[in-house]
């Protein structure tokens, strides 16, 4: 099971996501790549989020992030959503990704 999500403004967070179905995605690595470089940043600038490292595997990612005011739920929303939206735009996909 999932640890307990407790809130802080002090510690980092290791977030990992995976594809539906454990599925790759259908488009190759680097444009995938360069996909949530760009939701990284936007949302990140927006959310004034401290970006520590990411790693893109194949079909999930590792994330560390720091969240000085506390949102990191608004901004996994907005990273995960926007970064879904870019890739099924990009690879003609309808369905969750």
């Amino acid at each position: 099971p999932r640890k307990k999500y407790i809130p802080t403004t002090v510690f980092p967070y290791h977030i990992s996501n995976r594809c539906n179905n454990k599925e790759w995605f259908r488009l190759p690595l680097p444009l995938v790549w360069n996909i949530f470089c760009a939701q990284l940043q936007d949302s990140s600038e927006r959310y004034s989020v401290l970006l520590h490292s990411f790693v893109l595997m194949s079909n999930h990612f590792h994330l560390m992030v720091s969240t000085p005011m506390g949102n990191l739920d608004s901004f996994l929303r907005h990273f995960l959503t926007e970064t879904a939206r870019a890739i099924q735009r990009a690879s003609g996909r309808i369905n969750h990704i």
